[in-house]
């Protein structure tokens, strides 16, 4: 029964293995190693977290298989970048581009920590002022 049971869990551990794996063919390993290259750049929109090489997720591997269409194309990764972006956004992108849209995001952080120095200044100076008086 034992032996039942681990084989039955091997099965099912190696079909799920091999669900997550997709084969993609290229012409060459140039492209393959480019179509490797430009999916650990997107995010996988679905578990926003993971990149787009790594993750399980189906809409994941619907844009795979478009990135690797593209790659078939000959089309470039600003190319594919630039299709990508104008169809999800600049949040499909690991790296999103330096825009006014995101102009907070970039400098956002900074300026909160400016800020809490600024505070902690003031807050400073004020006590040592008040305790010297």
């Amino acid at each position: 029964m034992r032996k039942i049971v681990f084989l039955l869990l091997m099965i099912l551990c190696v079909s799920s293995f091999a669900a997550v794996t997709e084969l993609t063919q290229f012409e060459s390993q140039a492209q393959r190693q480019q179509f490797v290259n430009l999916t650990k750049q997107l995010r996988c929109l679905v578990c926003q977290n993971e990149d787009l090489y790594d993750s399980n997720a189906k809409l994941a591997a619907d844009l795979r298989r478009q990135v690797a269409q593209k790659i078939r194309q000959g089309q470039t990764d600003a190319q594919i970048k630039a299709y990508l972006v104008a169809r999800y956004g600049d949040f499909v992108l690991y790296s999103p581009t330096f825009n006014q849209t995101n102009l907070l995001l970039w400098f956002g952080p900074f300026a909160f920590l400016l800020i809490g120095v600024w505070w902690l200044l003031r807050t400073i100076v004020k006590q040592t002022k008040e305790d010297s008086a």
